[in-house]
């Protein structure tokens, strides 16, 4: 049991793109780098429009309500846990490769078009404090997005044949991102709450969003188990407003996956999760679009593979005191580790014997 649910949390899909809504809460491999590779599939054929009603992907000067949206997300990241004079700072970095498949209109021609395109999306970058409260933990973060390949809008012209210069599926949002949040996590026997609100800016003109989380973990020896509800709503207005949809209605079948004017989106989350080793995690998660306006409806699969490795010479037995839960008088409760300490933020219990 000392297999951490943490440990299996933490790695389940982490440091994707900033409005993926995949990330589970965070734990710390003190002196440690963590590489993972995670990757999700989604696919729709439905959208809530702006009014929160079901839509199928169709184009009525087509006639067809036969279109379909799907994209695959490989992520390959790495973080590093950083014990220092100021306390426990995890710094991490990656890459989103992404694949995206629609069948949509071609309006020249009023006939049906299947499109595809792959590339390197962006690189994403994530900063986090643990703060140790009396029952909880608090992990104030920052990350962000720089995307490789923006959408440059006055390239989106639409009054005949060759003035688009778009003709590939969308892959992402392709804006630059910068987000700013906190979780909070509550550890107990075999249990772990926790929520994560947060404030994310869009450059291009997007508007600006609120994500949000909240969800439960449990834990059976090397096995975890959970649910959450996670989305986000806008918090300003889209400069361009629904003059985005005039792309997305060609490329991508119609589907508000990306590209979307002033989204709003719920889902609910499911995450499962296998230690095989202190040093090895396999995860992983299926969520479903439950409400929304100005999002595409559909599933997400994700799978993760993580693996850790000590690169500070202190081994998996690496001590800080931002790791601890706090008694009455804000001093580190060791004796409670139980609670809060899985075999990654292991410590030296010899260490406290004496107290």
């Amino acid at each position: 049991m000392r297999d951490g649910l943490v440990e299996l949390a933490a790695v389940a899909i982490a440091f994707v793109s900033v409005t993926a809504l995949a990330d589970l809460p965070p734990v710390y491999h003190v002196g440690q780098v963590t590489l993972s590779d995670t990757s999700s599939y989604f696919s729709t054929n439905q959208n809530y429009d702006r009014y929160g009603n079901k839509q199928d992907l169709c184009y009525p000067q087509v006639g067809s309500c036969d279109y379909k949206f799907q994209t695959e997300t490989n992520s390959i990241d790495g973080k590093y846990d950083l014990d220092s004079a100021l306390g426990v700072w995890s710094f991490g970095a990656g890459v989103d490769i992404d694949y995206a498949d629609s069948r949509g209109p071609d309006p020249v021609y009023l006939t049906e078009k299947d499109r595809t395109n792959s590339q390197f999306d962006d690189v994403h970058f994530v900063m986090q404090k643990p703060i140790p409260l009396q029952m909880f933990r608090v992990i104030p973060e920052v990350k962000g997005t720089i995307a490789f390949n923006p959408i440059n809008m006055n390239q989106i012209v639409y009054n005949g044949p060759g003035t688009n210069y778009y003709d590939n599926a969308l892959t992402s949002n392709a804006c630059d991102a910068l987000q700013a949040g906190s979780w909070i996590v509550g550890s107990f026997p075999h249990t772990q709450l926790y929520a994560y609100v947060g404030y994310e800016y869009r450059d291009d003109q997007y508007s600006s969003l609120i994500p949000w989380q909240a969800g439960g973990l449990f834990q059976f020896h090397r096995f975890i188990f959970g649910g959450e509800l996670d989305g986000y709503n806008s918090a300003t207005n889209d400069q361009y407003g629904y003059g985005r949809e005039i792309l997305t209605d060609r490329v991508d079948g119609g589907s508000y996956k990306y590209f979307a004017a002033d989204p709003v989106e719920s889902d609910v989350r499911l995450n499962i999760g296998y230690s095989i080793t202190p040093d090895l995690t396999v995860t992983g998660a299926w969520s479903n679009t439950i409400s929304g306006q100005e999002i595409a409806i559909g599933q997400t699969f994700y799978a993760s593979l993580a693996y850790s490795f000590d690169v500070a010479g202190g081994g998996r037995s690496r001590y800080n005191d931002d790791l601890l839960p706090r008694d009455k008088n804000g001093k580190a409760s060791p004796h409670r580790q139980g609670q809060f300490q899985p075999s990654v933020e292991k410590y030296d219990q010899s260490l406290f014997e004496s107290n």
